[in-house]
């Protein structure tokens, strides 16, 4: 396969799919994400780091059995505010070499030089080996190129509507997302455009990850044990991380970087989240299903009991990406260490998602006791084909396929123990579906800050009987 043409097969459609995807949505797919890769750059706002969600809206609706003409929804809803794929490149048009990988690296503008270089390397060596070399090799440049993986976007984050503060969130995990997606269904295209990605983001990310990596050194090996939960939950009754000033909506600038400006006993706390290196498979995948056990719990448990649901829109990216790691931990050609890194690594982060939107209070309660809105929405199938029918850029659909998933793994494990339980799954659906479709714009989807109160301020009241 080319490592320049979109060609999704139905023979590849990822880890989670339905079975009656057709033939004419895959040409679709195809013909849209061809387009995509030629013209449009992977940020439609540089000044904010905004994504383009184009390759992760259609094929999750592809998966999820989407029809042609709603896999042409969705790219049409989403194409007209994307930039150019020259933006910024188009007068010098430079050639990214080895040589002067360190001048050209945080540069967005030269995202399409870097989707030069990276095809250039995936079509001599092979997706494969380009991946172990640019992210796994446990080099300088590959431990930065791993790290820029875990970097994201600027948002509007945590006060009224009028009032609103732009604020910082780097760590939305785009770039690993997209890298998910590209060998999820094993599209080379897309993977060069991940690299790309990440090779046009800030280096902060990168920087609190190995000073983590550095730390945990000296960590007790973290054991099945102990609960995830305790991370999060020690974060929150911890004053000086929970209270920091950093996290506050508006606090920084909008320049700023929030791994850069971390409190020490962040970096700590996510220190001790240290995996053995010489776990089985079984046991990695038994701590992967953890993680998204608990991503799903600090997601959809963020909620007020006198306001409606409604999700943070920074924090379901922890969610949507984790489907991700188990893609990655069933490749053969992946060694456990990498596997492990990975899973280390997006925790690592998951817990800085959850400090930047003030450590908010986690009530299952509000899961567990919630009525679906649908009585007839009580199956995935029910859902899936709602989740398709409502207009987003892509957000919507990755939460319905992630939650799925972790239905699908986390059913075999410590349902006694962790804090969301077999039935849960399809209610968080309902909640993501019940607080998103009566909404047609992206921005009034979701709301940012679950931990601050004046980000609830924009939610309705909750009306009681």
């Amino acid at each position: 396969m080319s490592s320049t043409d979109v060609v999704v097969t139905a023979q590849k459609l990822g880890i989670l799919h339905v079975d009656n995807v057709s033939t004419e949505s895959v040409n679709e797919v195809n013909k849209y994400l061809q387009h995509n890769h030629e013209n449009f750059h992977i940020l439609w706002n540089v000044e904010r780091n905004l994504h383009n969600h184009q390759v992760h809206y259609l094929l999750t609706d592809l998966a999820l059995g989407a029809s042609p003409d709603q896999i042409r929804r969705a790219f049409e809803t989403n194409t007209g505010y994307q930039r150019s794929f020259q933006a910024g490149d188009e007068s010098h048009q430079r050639v990214n070499t080895d040589e002067n990988w360190a001048a050209a690296i945080g540069q967005a503008d030269y995202y399409a030089s870097w989707i030069r270089y990276f095809s250039g390397e995936i079509a001599l060596k092979g997706w494969q080996t380009v991946l172990i070399e640019s992210l796994f090799a446990r080099t300088a440049r590959a431990d930065d190129l791993f790290g820029r993986m875990y970097e994201g976007e600027t948002c509007l984050s945590g006060v009224a509507v009028g009032e609103r503060v732009l604020t910082v969130w780097p760590g939305a995990l785009h770039p690993i997302i997209h890298l998910g997606f590209g060998v999820e269904f094993e599209q080379p295209a897309i993977i060069a455009e991940a690299l790309a990605q990440a090779a046009v983001h800030p280096v902060g990310g990168a920087r609190y990850l190995l000073r983590v990596e550095e730390l945990a050194k000296s960590s007790p090996i973290w054991t099945v044990r102990d609960e995830l939960t305790s991370l999060f939950l020690k974060a929150r009754a911890n004053p000086v991380i929970k209270d920091a000033d950093c996290w506050k909506p508006g606090s920084y600038e909008r320049d700023g970087d929030v791994f850069d400006v971390a409190p020490p006993a962040l970096v700590d706390l996510a220190a001790t989240y240290r995996l053995d290196r010489g776990m089985s498979e079984d046991l990695l995948h038994e701590h992967i299903a953890e993680m998204i056990n608990v991503v799903a719990w600090f997601t959809c448990a963020a909620q007020r009991s006198d306001k409606q649901p409604k999700f943070d829109f920074f924090l379901i990216h922890a969610v949507n990406c984790s489907i991700f790691l188990s893609v990655f931990a069933n490749l053969p050609w992946l060694n456990l260490d990498a596997k492990i890194r990975l899973l280390e690594f997006k925790t690592r982060v998951d817990l800085v998602l959850y400090v930047t939107q003030g450590c908010p209070e986690l009530r299952v309660e509000e899961i567990s006791q919630y009525e679906i809105r649908r009585p007839k929405c009580t199956t995935w199938e029910a859902v899936i084909e709602r989740a398709k029918a409502i207009p987003c850029d892509g957000h919507v659909v990755k939460m319905i396929r992630a939650l799925n998933h972790g239905a699908i793994v986390c059913r075999k494990y410590h349902e006694e123990t962790w804090p969301i339980k077999g039935f849960m799954w399809i209610k968080m659906a309902n909640m993501v579906l019940d607080s998103t479709e009566d909404h047609p714009g992206v921005l009034e989807k979701w709301m940012r800050g679950p931990g601050f109160d004046k980000a609830w301020d924009v939610v309705p009241d909750r009306i009681t009987p």
